[in-house]
């Protein structure tokens, strides 16, 4: 029992590393294409 709820505690904070990954990649993605619209290239 201890062990199901241990890698379930793994996995949900895997789950958060992934999501917080994905926003920060959105967030630079964004930023990178307003950067090159902003200079014209």
């Amino acid at each position: 029992m201890m062990e199901s709820a241990q890698k379930e505690k793994r996995n949900n904070q895997i789950e958060t590393i992934v999501v917080i990954l994905l926003g920060i990649t959105a967030v630079f993605t964004a930023w990178a294409s307003w950067q090159g619209a902003l200079h014209g290239s």
